[in-house]
C-alpha cells in the first residue's frame, strides 16, 4: 500500500541556523548599557580637551562657559537656556556640542542630534561631538548612519573599546561582517573581560561561515561562562553549520536538563533527532516545548512536526504527538483541528485502519464540506474498494472535488480514470462512449489548469479509444 504525505518538506537546519540570528545581535548591547556608569564615564563629556580635536574659544565665549558650566548637572534646563541665548550660526561649536549632550542627558534625541551635527558641521575634527553622535545613532537603531561618525572619532585618536565595540556592533546590524570582526578583535584587545565582544566576534565568524572557529571559541567562552545560556546556543548552531548535528544536540541537551531550552532550542533539537531517524527523541524534544517559558501559543508547530514524522512514516511517534496537541489545545481553531484529523487519516490509512480512517475523513467533510483534501482522500478509500458500490462512491466524492479549486485539476484526472474504468465495465455502447466524452473532457479541463505531459499522454490515448469505441 502506497502512502504520500504531501504536506510540505523538513525545514533546512541551515535556514534555522541564518533565522536565529538576529537575537542573538539583540543582546550585545542591553538596552540598561547606555544608562550604566560604565557608559557615562566613557561618554558624557569626561574626555579631556585637546586643542586640535576641539574647537577653540575666544575670550567672550569662554567666559560665557565659565558661567554655565558650573550648573550643568544641577539645573540642566536653565543651561539650556543659557547656551540657546549665546548660540549662532557663525559661534564655536563648543557650545553647540554642550547644549547637544544637555539635550542627549535629558532624553531629547531629536534636539540633541540637531545640535550635535550642528558641531560637528562647524568643527569637522571634534572628537567628542563625532564620537557623541555616534553613540546617539547607536542607541536609536540607526546603525548607517552611526558608522562614519565612529569611524571619524577613531581617526581622530580615540581608541578604547567602547568605541570599537560600538562600531563592531553598527557593523554587523548592516551586514558588514567582516568589518565587524575587525573591530570586535580590537575591542577584545583593549577590554579581554568583556563578554560582549566575545559574543559579537562568534556571531561575525559565524556570519561570515567561520563555524570552526565560532566553535573553538565559544568553547573557550562556555568554560569560563557555562551558565550563559546563549553561548550554548550560538554553539550548537556552529556545529550545525560546521556539519556536527550529533555535537549540536548535545548543546540543546544540555540546555534542556537545565531546564534553560527555548521552544527554539527544542525545536531544532527535534529536527537534528528527525534527520538523524532518531524519531522517539525527536517526538520528546518536540513535546517538551509544550512546558518551556515561551511554550508555543498555537499548536502550529507541533503539528508541523508531527507531518514531518508522519513523511518518515514513523506513525506511533505521530500519534503520540497529536495526543499531546489535543491535551494542550482542546478548544483549537476548526482549520488546525482539520489539519490534525487530516493527518491522523493519513496515518490510519497507512497502518491499514480504512474504517478509522473513514470515520476521521467523514468528520472533516462534515465540519467542511469544501475541503478538497478530505475528499480526495475519501474517493481514494472508496476507489481501494474495488467494488461498484463503492466505485460509486469514489465518483460522487471526486464530483464534489471538482468544485474545490484548489484540487479541480488532481480531482479531474482521477474522475477521468474513474470514469474510464467505468466504460470499461459497460455494456450498453452508447453510455460506454458518453462515459468516455466526458473522461476526455476532464483531462482537457485538467491541461487547462496544470499542465502535465503524464496527463497528455492520457489524453491522447483515451481520444484513440473512443474514436475505436465509435467504430465498433
Amino acid at each position: 500500500m502506497h502512502h504520500s504525505f504531501k504536506v510540505g518538506t523538513p525545514l533546512l537546519i541551515c535556514v534555522q541556523l541564518w533565522l536565529a540570528l538576529p537575537s542573538f545581535a539583540q543582546s550585545l548591547f542591553p538596552a540598561d548599557y547606555f544608562r550604566s556608569e560604565q557608559f557615562k564615564r566613557a561618554y558624557l563629556g569626561t574626555l579631556g580637551v585637546k586643542t586640535d580635536i576641539e574647537p577653540k574659544l575666544n575670550e567672550q565665549e569662554q567666559y560665557y562657559l565659565e558661567q554655565i558650566e558650573p550648573h550643568l548637572s544641577e539645573d540642566p534646563k536653565s543651561c539650556i537656556d543659557a547656551f540657546n541665548k549665546i548660540v549662532s550660526k557663525d559661534g564655536t561649536a563648543r557650545f553647540d556640542y554642550e547644549l547637544g549632550m544637555l539635550h542627549f542627558q535629558k532624553g531629547d534625541m531629536a534636539g540633541a542630534e540637531t545640535h550635535l551635527k550642528n558641531a560637528v558641521t562647524k568643527f569637522d575634527r571634534f572628537l567628542r561631538a563625532h564620537t557623541n553622535l555616534g553613540l546617539l545613532y547607536t542607541r536609536q537603531n540607526k546603525t548607517r548612519d552611526a558608522i562614519p561618525h565612529l569611524t571619524r572619532a577613531l581617526s581622530l585618536g580615540q581608541a578604547d573599546e567602547q568605541l570599537f565595540g560600538l562600531l563592531a556592533f553598527c557593523h554587523m546590524a548592516n551586514g558588514n561582517a567582516l568589518s565587524a570582526e575587525s573591530a570586535y578583535r580590537n575591542a577584545i584587545m583593549l577590554g579581554p573581560k568583556t563578554l560582549d565582544w566575545k559574543t559579537g566576534l562568534a556571531q561575525a565568524l559565524f556570519t561570515q561561515q567561520k563555524a570552526s572557529e565560532a566553535v573553538a571559541l565559544l568553547d573557550e567562552l562556555i568554560k569560563d561562562n557555562p551558565q550563559k545560556e546563549m553561548l550554548w546556543s550560538m554553539q550548537a548552531l556552529a556545529y550545525l553549520a560546521n556539519k556536527q548535528p550529533l555535537k549540536a544536540a548535545e548543546n540543546f541537551e544540555m540546555l534542556a536538563m537545565q531546564e534553560k531550552a527555548t521552544a527554539k532550542d527544542l525545536n531544532t533539537l527535534g529536527d537534528i533527532y528527525l534527520n538523524e531517524g532518531v524519531f522517539t527523541l525527536a517526538t520528546a524534544a518536540y513535546a517538551k516545548t509544550l512546558t518551556t517559558k515561551d511554550a508555543p501559543t498555537t499548536p502550529e508547530p507541533l503539528l508541523r512536526a508531527a507531518d514531518l514524522l508522519a513523511q518518515r512514516a514513523a506513525y506511533p511517534q505521530v500519534k503520540q504527538l497529536l495526543d499531546s496537541v489535543d491535551t494542550a489545545f482542546p478548544k483549537m481553531d476548526d482549520s488546525l483541528r482539520l489539519r490534525a484529523l487530516k493527518t491522523r487519516s493519513r496515518v490510519a490509512m497507512a497502518e491499514d485502519a480504512p474504517e478509522q480512517a473513514l470515520g476521521i475523513l467523514k468528520e472533516i467533510v462534515n465540519t467542511n464540506p469544501l475541503d478538497g483534501e478530505a475528499l480526495m482522500l475519501l474517493a481514494d478509500h472508496y476507489n481501494k474498494q474495488g467494488n461498484d458500490e463503492a466505485r460509486e462512491q469514489s465518483i460522487f466524492y471526486l464530483e464534489r472535488a471538482l468544485k474545490v479549486s484548489a484540487v479541480e485539476a488532481d480531482a479531474s484526472v482521477r474522475l477521468a480514470q474513474g470514469l474510464m474504468s467505468k466504460s470499461a465495465r459497460e455494456t450498453d455502447k452508447l453510455k460506454r462512449i458518453e462515459h468516455l466524452q466526458r473522461a476526455i473532457e476532464l483531462l482537457k479541463r485538467a491541461q487547462e489548469l496544470k499542465p502535465r505531459d503524464s496527463v497528455g499522454r492520457y489524453l491522447t490515448d483515451l481520444e484513440r479509444v473512443l474514436v475505436k469505441a465509435r467504430g465498433a
